[in-house]
Parts: structure tokens; sequence; C-alpha cells
């Protein structure tokens, strides 16, 4: 969120089904990539038919492409911890 300086944990309720462990999974997946800053990955995860559907990954999935562009440009760009 902009203008914030503290990061706020979100939560999604998910039911305990096969299809959302895997979604749950996968999301995961990507997020690891995504503060390793392997953006390429992270979007490969994202994109996959496993999480077409979810919206918060479609959510994520715009913000990676926001970002891969930034580091196109800007090579030194780093996440912050």
């Amino acid at each position: 969120v902009r203008g914030k300086s503290q990061y706020v944990k979100i939560y999604q309720p998910l039911l305990n089904t096969t299809q959302f462990q895997t979604i749950k999974a996968k999301y995961e997946e990507g997020l690891d990539y995504y503060t390793k800053n392997n953006f390429a990955m992270a979007i490969e995860c994202f994109e996959s038919d496993v999480l077409k559907q979810d919206v918060p990954s479609q959510i994520m999935l715009n913000k990676l492409k926001e970002h891969s562009k930034a580091a196109s440009l800007n090579k030194g760009w780093r996440l912050a911890n």
C-alpha cells in the first residue's frame, strides 16, 4: 500500500480441498520466486492454469509484470525485505 512503511499480513480463507491446496502450493511457489527477484519464474507460476481463476493470483501477476518491466529498466532494483 502506498504510504505504508510496515508490512500488513493479508489472509485468504481456503477450503481444505485438494483443489485449494494445489492453488495454495502454486501461489506460494510463485511468491517464493518473487521474493528472490526471479520475476520470470514467478510470472510463469502465476500464469499457470492452476491460478487462472484465482483473483488474488491474477492481481499478483499484474504487479509482477509491472515490477518486471521496472527491473528490466533498472538492473539494480531489489525487493525490500
